[in-house]
This record gives structure tokens, C-alpha cells and sequence, in this order.
């Protein structure tokens, strides 16, 4: 049985120095990993998804579709402090792609008038 228990917040925010440590120094797979999966949710539009689970147990951190954007905003501030440049590069290409299609899909169409 899968018990969602664990706010992905946690993990992706930063207030815990034992998890930046540990993401600074082994962090590299986890966090492409992280970066990856809310990508793909994201153009897949999956409603929810797993974002972490932990090994040798039943706990894992669901995250729903409206949370996928906050999310890559904290990995990237998250990727920023702990020096991972390359991480953040892709982090904020993909923001910006997302956030423009958004722009453009608000923008008004323009109106025809026939005089």
C-alpha cells in the first residue's frame, strides 16, 4: 500500500540544512531526476504524480498538476544555492518556454470589422 505522508515542499524548499548538504554533495541524479519527471508530467498533463519515492517503504510525495510550475521554481532556487549552474540553466529554459506559451495563449485575438 502507498501512503502519500510526505509533502514534496520538504524536499524541494530548502529550510532543512541535512537535505541541502546531502543534495550538494550527492544530489546531482536526484535532482535531474526531480527536474525530469515534472517536465514530463507537465507536457503529458498528468493530473498527479509521484515525485519521490523512498526506498524500502511504502512512503512516497504525490504532487498534483497546479504544483508543477511552484515546483521547478523551488528546484531552481534549490539548484541555485547549492551551486548546481548547469541544473538551473535547463530549469529556467523550461520555465521560460512554459511561461511564454502561457503569454501567448492570453493573448486577445484580434477582431475583424468589416466597414
Amino acid at each position: 500500500m502507498v501512503n502519500p505522508n510526505v509533502k514534496w515542499q520538504r524536499y524541494l524548499i530548502g529550510y532543512n540544512p541535512v537535505i541541502v548538504s546531502y543534495l550538494s554533495t550527492y544530489g546531482d541524479e536526484i535532482l535531474r531526476q526531480t527536474y525530469e519527471r515534472l517536465i514530463s508530467a507537465y507536457k503529458n498533463k498528468k493530473s498527479q504524480i509521484i515525485l519521490f519515492r523512498f526506498k524500502e517503504s511504502d512512503i512516497v510525495s504525490i504532487i498534483r498538476n497546479d504544483e508543477y510550475i511552484y515546483a521547478l521554481e523551488c528546484l531552481l532556487v534549490l539548484c541555485s544555492n547549492i551551486e548546481k549552474y548547469e541544473l538551473c540553466r535547463d530549469i529556467h529554459n523550461q520555465l521560460k518556454i512554459i511561461k511564454l506559451k502561457k503569454a501567448r495563449g492570453k493573448l486577445p485575438k484580434a477582431k475583424v470589422t468589416i466597414t
